[in-house]
């Protein structure tokens, strides 16, 4: 993968978090619930921490930043004398967006403080399957967790809208003649045509369109602003585009140029133009499929 390539698929990557930790008046937190499942060879000797079988658990702590400031949510029971100790034991934490949970390791001692023994980091985000978590300075010893949503998540799903190109926009450009009839009445009028580009998007055909907003502006036959648009939605359904002077009522879509809503770049005929068109690039986001693991 070229550097360029890895650069824009790291933008959509940290897109699709925003997405999926985004909130429509506030950040929310989701209810976790935390099952620490077992632990694997801690006796590893490529690890060489324990001489001998530990007596282990596992201390469950929760952080805003993974890097500070860690709460401890709760600890497992003790399992003596075990290198592949299980607990299947579950714990529950409100966590922020973009939070993390820590898990630390600890052998139990009669005599002296417990060791902690070792420590690992992992985002508070539900997952599909169990997690392996290993260890730092080991290749085979790790933790098994699974991480699931006591509340429903809800992953939005969006198309995105950019124009890339365009063609016989002149047909939009007032014309010599009409610039000289200008002239006459008013040398310091030149006659301007001002349009904009509007977009409306549905799921399906027994929807009503649903205005998404001004995707370009249009100055004298050429695009003086261009705007990246995003809906939610379905991977169906279709977009229609009016040419306007200000913000069309939403019935109005009805008799713009539809067009399917398909991942590609489309040529858009404008409404009410023999050969004025827009290129517009669609593109179709879905979070979860960007992030390891997720569950949506």
């Amino acid at each position: 993968m070229g550097r360029k390539t890895w650069f824009c698929f790291s933008l959509v990557f940290l897109f699709a978090l925003s997405c999926l930790w985004a909130d429509d008046a506030k950040d929310k937190e989701m209810e976790l619930s935390i099952k620490v499942m077992s632990a694997h060879n801690l006796m590893d000797k490529d690890w060489g921490i324990f001489l001998k079988k530990p007596d282990t658990y596992i201390e469950v702590l929760y952080s805003l930043d993974g890097k500070k400031d860690f709460r401890k949510i709760g600890e497992t029971k003790k399992i003596s004398n075990e290198d592949n100790p299980v607990w299947n034991e579950t714990f529950k934490v409100k966590a922020a967006p973009k939070s993390f949970l820590g898990f630390r390791l600890y052998d139990k001692d009669l005599i002296t403080k417990d060791d902690m023994i070792a420590r690992v980091t992992t985002h508070a985000l539900p997952t599909k399957e169990a997690q392996s978590l290993y260890f730092g300075g080991s290749k085979s010893a790790y933790l098994k967790i699974q991480i699931t949503s006591v509340e429903p998540v809800v992953i939005k799903k969006f198309w995105l809208l950019n124009v890339v190109n365009s063609e016989g926009l002149q047909e939009l450009a007032p014309k010599d003649k009409d610039k000289d009839k200008d002239k006459d009445k008013d040398k310091d009028k030149d006659k301007d045509i001002i349009t904009q580009v509007y977009v409306a998007y549905r799921a399906n055909a027994k929807e009503n369109f649903k205005y998404v907003g001004e995707i370009a502006k249009i100055h004298n036959g050429k695009i003086t602003a261009n705007h990246k648009l995003s809906t939610e939605g379905p991977k169906s359904g279709s977009f229609s585009f009016v040419l306007a002077d200000k913000k069309p009522a939403e019935n109005s879509f009805d008799k713009g140029t539809i067009v399917d809503a398909k991942v590609g770049e489309h040529k858009v005929v404008l409404p009410k133009t023999k050969n004025a068109s827009l290129k517009v690039k669609m593109e179709y986001l879905d979070p979860s499929s960007l992030i390891p693991g997720y569950k949506p």
